[in-house]
């Protein structure tokens, strides 16, 4: 976003901070303490993405973030109540009653209007909580219905849509805190111990997200991402390190068509794998393919659209260049 003030209410703010990095962030959040912030909607500006973005460095990031956390303690508040409420939201609301003051106006503003923090009205701010509370009960209704038709999902499993599954149920296990945003499919072996998929704990799965398994394992570690419409296909087996992300449209497969015979139609040819395997903490971008046999290490990044094949060694950047 890009922020428009004038200059002797800057100076009034003492400035920018030279401590921290987020300086502009910093501003803001000064700012919203003493003045009304309005919202324009039309886009104003473009955003570069480049090769020394400070996005880009996460240990910079989260150690700013902290300082950002030490100076502003209301946020921090905020940013607490905030993962509580999607825990248990009503425990939540008892356990930060001092704070509601500061922290309904901010949810007012994240889940209900546009404005400004001090623009918002308490009433809005109340109205704003109660989707949340129904969706955390549809939720919570879904999950138990998925249980009831033998889906073995873990404890505080979240299901905001429906999870379509043909094949042996007993092949698909789903770990604790897995929330499913919306619908999702799983294609499983109709007999046991032919292939299998596991989702581990914390993990966020988005809309239309498939988990193909032919055959083989499909793993998928602890507290990853997968965006909408990713399709994950095993043949062989997939395996997916923790905390990856796996953004929207994006493909990953262990499994291929055969192609060497020329009087054969591919269709009738069938399908060749080796297996696939992603580290730890590593990030496909939109609409990447990551292809059979395909060993990438932890801490590596899949630019948008890339087709990634072979072996890639510890934080690798993979991304298409077209000159």
């Amino acid at each position: 976003m890009g922020i428009l003030y004038r200059f002797d209410v800057l100076v009034a703010l003492g400035g920018f901070d030279p401590e921290l990095k987020f300086e502009d962030w910093d501003l803001l959040l000064r700012l919203t303490k003493k003045h009304k912030i309005n919202r324009l909607a039309d886009k104003l500006f473009l955003y570069r993405i480049h090769s020394t973005n400070m996005t880009s460095d996460t240990a910079m990031m989260q150690d700013t973030t902290a300082s950002m956390m030490k100076k502003h303690t209301d946020f921090a508040a905020f940013n607490a109540l905030e993962a509580d409420l999607r825990q248990k939201p009503l425990r939540a609301l008892l356990r930060h009653w001092r704070n509601y003051g500061l922290d309904l106006r901010v949810i007012s503003r994240r889940l209900f209007t546009n404005r400004g923090i001090q623009g918002e009205a308490v009433p809005a701010a109340i109205l704003s909580l109660l989707p949340l509370l129904a969706g955390r009960a549809r939720m919570r209704v879904s999950a138990s219905l998925n249980r009831l038709v033998t889906v073995r999902l873990g404890q505080q499993c979240k299901v905001g849509g429906r999870l379509k599954i043909s094949g042996n149920r007993r092949n698909l296990r789903i770990g604790a805190n897995v929330i499913f945003e919306g619908d999702a499919e799983f294609i499983l072996p109709r007999g046991v111990g032919q292939g299998r998929v596991v989702i581990d704990d914390s993990c966020l799965i988005a809309q239309g997200a498939l988990f193909n398994c032919i055959s083989g394992d499909l793993f998928l570690g602890p507290s990853s991402y997968v965006g909408r419409n990713v399709v994950l296909q095993s043949n062989g087996d997939l395996r997916i390190g923790a905390w990856t992300l796996i953004e929207a449209n994006a493909g990953l497969y262990a499994s291929n068509h055969m192609t060497s015979g020329k009087d054969q139609t591919i269709w009738t040819q069938g399908n060749s794998f080796t297996g696939t395997s992603i580290g730890q903490n590593c990030w496909i971008g939109h609409g990447g393919v990551v292809v059979d046999g395909v060993n990438l290490c932890e801490n590596s990044i899949v630019g948008p659209n890339t087709v990634v094949r072979g072996v890639h060694g510890p934080s690798s950047r993979l991304q298409l260049r077209i000159d």
